[in-house]
């Protein structure tokens, strides 16, 4: 059935209300005499097909609404009609015919040929209804507030348009419910919800659109808000939470829109800006400060530290290779000279974390670097952890320091996601793959992990700057971490996945074809004289250290504590045709001129002059490159055995064969 024939309480009614009125009778006068008194149109018409054809009746209301000052002559409905009849009204006449419908509304022609809207009631005057029959309409006239809702409409749309087209979060918050009542498109962008599904959260927005940790603060900003001497306005920042899960800085200022009876603030309008950027530069100027003070503070004690290792380690290679020293004395030198490495190895962590590095490429031994690594990281967690390195694993021309400073960066992310239980695996291994540049040879590298894992979203973004999950996270870890290892030439991956931990995989260039120089394991003691070295430093247990190492292998040392004394006593030598065959320099001295201008001075009067630097600042330029700034070599502390007599024996040897040393 359909709605023209639905056989319904309202029809019941309509069949009620003819035979009322079709008992009334139809005096002209007493019924214009009745309808005359009311202000609503009132008309007696004939439904002749489908539209309205005869006016029977009409009250003066009528005639002076559509502009007559009394009927016209040979009236006829048709006149009023804008164009064809609107098929809406057809289908009110006919819903009306039905008993489905007795009132809706209407347009007609006034007579100036202006727009009247009308809201219509029918009652039928004859029963049954018919296409002849006589019905009874009241009307009244809508217009102004037609107009009035058209223009309020057009107002709000011309205030969504202006608000849409602002570049600021803009919406309007009822604070009793709270609920959010209108916003822009620039919040529905920020916050990647739609208008309608933020309309709809209802009392739920601030838990779906405020960061979790903001909600006691949510719930005493409401009340102070709704108090009677609350301001006009307040300003607030507030972290918001995106539909993706990252939070928002958003810098706002809450307007009074509308108060209550008691004349405490009812609505809000407010307008705010995304701050994020600005908060994160802000962050990132501080860190920035921070870490410049962390590099002076870290500058100074690795200095420091690395010259009092100078003596440990030092003494302790002297010790190791002295006679008698039973194999048990050995071995516990050899432990204690492990944890000094491992001291070293502490402060260039630090520096890593606190300066810029430079990066100075060495062909080293992966393996070892893995277990070394694997060893400080878990060192005291009671975590499981395993290493898996195949013999004859490549090595990689890198710079030990900086991939050393991404294998702890991964693996104490590693120990952080492992919390008190689990493990981590590290596992090496030669690969040829390509990565767009041909196939190449790669020493691969996996660290896997137990710990929970991560999403999708989150794994996507977990190279990029300041993103992290940890509360205190800097979110800078694992993004110098791509940086060096794509600085390398190399690749870093991830692959993750909620509840099933996470693996960091890792391509270093290879050497397949290289070979790695081994460190001599002994040392010729009490040879005759090799020659004469100045050595200069700043601390006296250094130059003890250096002087007593260098002497057990047979060379003539002088020490002095500074820039100064070191000129001097290298001039006064010279003047009596005499001559150092090499001169070891400090790069920096407490209170005098360092290595640098030393040895400006030194070749302002011997341009031949045979200089390193001996420095714990191994991150610096000189160290990095210290034939550009006039050095035959450098050595960094606490290094004084092998390393710093290698370079002095190749260097002296060279010298006295007459062969060209390395000088720029």
């Amino acid at each position: 059935m359909g709605r023209w024939a639905r056989p319904t309480t309202r029809r019941i009614r309509h069949n009620v209300r003819r035979r009322e009125l079709s008992t009334l009778g139809l005096d002209r006068e007493a019924l214009t005499a009745l309808v005359d008194k009311t202000q609503n149109a009132v008309l007696i018409v004939r439904l002749n097909g489908p539209g309205l054809t005869e006016l029977l009746f009409a009250n003066q209301a009528f005639w002076s609404v559509i502009g007559y000052p009394e009927a016209p002559p040979g009236f006829r409905l048709s006149e009023l009609r804008i164009d064809a009849i609107d098929p809406q009204v057809l289908g009110g006449i006919r819903d009306f015919l039905a008993g489905a419908r007795d009132r809706g509304e209407i347009t007609l022609r006034h007579r100036d040929g202006g727009r009247l809207e009308f809201e219509w009631q029918a009652i039928a005057i004859d029963v049954p209804l018919g296409p002849a029959s006589r019905v009874f309409l009241v009307m009244r006239d809508v217009t102004a507030q037609r107009r009035a809702e058209r223009a309020l409409r057009d107002r709000q749309r011309f205030i969504e348009r202006l608000t849409d087209a602002a570049p600021g979060l803009m919406f309007m918050f009822e604070l009793s419910e709270p609920r959010i009542l209108f916003i822009n498109d620039s919040v529905s962008r920020t916050l990647g919800w739609s208008r309608d599904e933020l309309l709809a959260m209802g009392k739920r927005v601030a838990f779906e659109i405020l960061a979790p940790d903001e909600l006691p603060g949510f719930a005493k900003y409401l009340m102070r808000r709704i108090r009677p001497d609350a301001p006009e306005s307040v300003e607030v920042l507030v972290r918001f939470k995106r539909r993706d899960g990252e939070q928002i800085w958003v810098q706002a200022v809450d307007t009074v829109y509308e108060r209550g009876p008691d004349g405490a603030p009812r609505v809000v309008l407010v307008s705010g800006q995304d701050v994020t950027a600005k908060r994160r530069a802000s962050e990132f100027a501080r860190e920035r400060d921070r870490v410049q003070a962390l590099a002076m503070l870290a500058g100074s004690l690795a200095h420091d530290f690395r010259n009092m290792l100078t003596t440990v380690v030092g003494n302790l290679e002297l010790l190791s290779e002295s006679e008698p020293l039973s194999r048990s004395a050995r071995e516990l030198v050899a432990e204690v000279l492990v944890s000094a490495e491992d001291a070293v190895q502490l402060t260039r962590e630090l520096q890593a974390f606190t300066r810029p590095q430079t990066m100075r490429r060495t062909l080293t031994r992966v393996g070892p670097l893995l277990e070394r690594s694997l060893r400080f990281a878990f060192r005291g967690s009671g975590l499981r952890e395993g290493l898996e390195v195949p013999p004859g694993l490549w090595p990689a021309a890198v710079d030990a320091g900086q991939i050393r400073q991404v294998m702890h960066n991964l693996l104490l992310n590693a120990r952080e996601a492992l919390g008190e239980r689990g493990g981590v695996t590290v596992r090496a291994q030669n690969r040829h793959d390509d990565h767009g540049e041909g196939v190449k040879p790669w020493v691969f590298i996996e660290v896997t992990d137990t710990g929970e894992g991560m999403s999708a979203e989150l794994a996507a973004r977990v190279f990029e700057p300041y993103i992290t999950t940890k509360p205190r996270g800097s979110g800078l870890g694992l993004a110098s971490c791509k940086k060096i290892v794509v600085d390398h030439g190399g690749r870093i991956e991830l692959e993750t996945a909620p509840g099933q931990g996470a693996t960091f995989r890792l391509w270093l260039p290879a050497q397949p074809e290289a070979e790695v120089r081994a460190e001599p394991v002994a040392r010729e003691r009490g040879l005759p004289s090799r020659g004469r070295v100045l050595v200069m430093d700043d601390e006296e247990f250094v130059l003890r250290t250096v002087s007593r190492t260098l002497e057990s292998l047979g060379y003539i040392v002088e020490v002095v504590r500074h820039g100064a004394e070191c000129i001097a006593r290298y001039r006064s030598v010279h003047e009596l045709g005499g001559r150092f065959d090499l001169v070891v320099l400090d790069l920096t001295i407490r209170w005098g001129i360092g290595g640098l201008e030393t040895l400006a001075a030194l070749r302002a009067f011997d341009p031949s002059v045979l200089a390193i630097v001996h420095s714990a600042y191994g991150d610096s330029d000189v160290m990095s490159q210290p034939q550009h700034y006039g050095f035959a070599g450098a050595v960094e502390k606490p290094a004084v055995g092998p390393s710093l007599e290698q370079m002095i024996t190749r260097l002296i040897n060279a010298r006295n064969a007459g062969r060209a040393t390395p000088l720029p």
